[in-house]
């Protein structure tokens, strides 16, 4: 080899080595950024959850003083129109409460003890007292409540004896009397005026109530237990349970992405005795109350308690809006305990979401129940 050419071979070598000893550093500079980002990143994520808990603390402050200023809670209220604000460092945090009643519990679907029919936690602060209106009598008021009783048993037939309906353990629930319906079974009913209201398929109906039943048996048509789902491409088995997140409907037999997207603002999970207040409900959630009950009726309903809210239950029943309308008082009340607290943290990175379920008993019983974090503002 001439030295022309070993020069030339040295000249490539040395190329090489460099371009090795480059690849090197660059690597070891992106590794370091990286770990320097990721650090940066843990430490924004402390500072978030240390806002957090700031925002809950002031959050805890507004519910408890509401409760003890309003026996009711509507959207005009101060716990709903406030926005809470924190801020540490180059982080800032925005909050506001919305109540976690105002959708339909899916839970509420579950089959229910007789001794869970009323939402109200055991030792929650009673309405406050009113001078009470003049009642109509006994046999008038069972008159209108057997009316209604067989009103809401006709949206969903054979409703009494578990087709398309509660499992046999939930019509039994009703006792001897068939004029009575389980508090499970108005849910399913005003499930079914929920999914007409929002223009969707019932057919839906029996596969979710057979991912919340505790038993194997298939309902008929459209049902679904493990025999269903542990034979598709990606087999799972049904929860025999209630529902942990909303996001788990997409699980269920017949539920399709754009119903999901249809549904999913006007359901939560909640334990299964949770009531729906009636101050707080979207027009499509208040159409669901009971049959006869539209859109128009809906939109009245929604834009009269605004400015005037329905101090209890009895006020809805009697409301001259929903005259000739049959209704059930089950399941429905005019005060929430649970609420939930959207809060979005910014800083010089992508926004961070969380969400926090606070439960109210008294104004000094209030907890945060969970804690959830987001991708997108929820």
């Amino acid at each position: 080899m001439n030295a022309t050419a070993m020069r030339g071979a040295a000249l490539i070598a040395a190329i090489l080595i460099a371009a090795v000893i480059a690849g090197i550093a660059v690597a070891l500079t992106s590794r370091d950024q990286f770990s320097i980002l990721a650090v940066t990143r843990l430490r924004e994520t402390a500072v978030a959850d240390n806002l957090v808990h700031e925002l809950e603390a002031q959050a805890v402050r507004v519910l408890a003083t509401d409760l003890e200023e309003s026996r009711h809670d509507g959207l005009e209220e101060e716990w709903h129109t406030i926005e809470m604000q924190s801020q540490r460092g180059d982080l800032a945090a925005s909050a506001r409460l919305d109540d976690a009643q105002r959708r339909f519990n899916l839970n509420a679907l579950a089959f229910q003890p007789a001794d869970a029919a009323s939402g109200a936690p055991a030792d929650a602060v009673p309405p406050a007292v009113e001078e009470a209106p003049e009642q109509p009598d006994n046999e008038s008021v069972s008159r209108s409540n057997s009316s209604a009783t067989r009103a809401f048993a006709d949206i969903v037939p054979g409703i009494r004896d578990g087709a398309g309906g509660p499992s046999a353990p939930a019509a039994e629930s009703a006792g001897e009397d068939d004029e009575e319906l389980s508090a499970q079974q108005i849910a399913v009913v005003r499930f079914h005026l929920l999914l007409q209201a929002l223009e969707l398929p019932a057919e839906i109906v029996p596969a979710l109530l057979d991912w919340l039943d505790s038993d194997s048996e298939t309902r008929f048509p459209n049902g679904a237990e493990d025999e269903y789902y542990t034979l598709l491409d990606i087999p799972y088995r049904t929860a025999n349970g209630p529902f942990a997140e909303v996001s788990e409907l997409l699980l269920v037999r017949g539920m399709t992405a754009e119903i999901y997207a249809k549904l999913s603002p006007f359901v939560t999970v909640l334990q299964p005795a949770a009531t729906i207040n009636v101050n707080t409900a979207p027009v499509e959630i208040l159409m669901s109350l009971g049959p006869g009950i539209d859109r128009a009726t809906a939109d009245l309903l929604a834009s009269s308690r605004a400015v005037l809210p329905l101090p209890d239950i009895a006020a809805l029943m009697r409301h001259p809006l929903l005259a000739g309308r049959p209704l059930l008082e089950s399941g429905l009340a005019t005060g929430s305990s649970t609420f939930e607290l959207h809060v979005r943290v910014e800083g010089d990175g992508p926004p961070m979401f969380h969400r926090c379920l606070i439960e109210r008993t008294s104004p000094e019983r209030l907890r945060v129940v969970r804690r959830d974090r987001l991708y997108t503002d929820g």
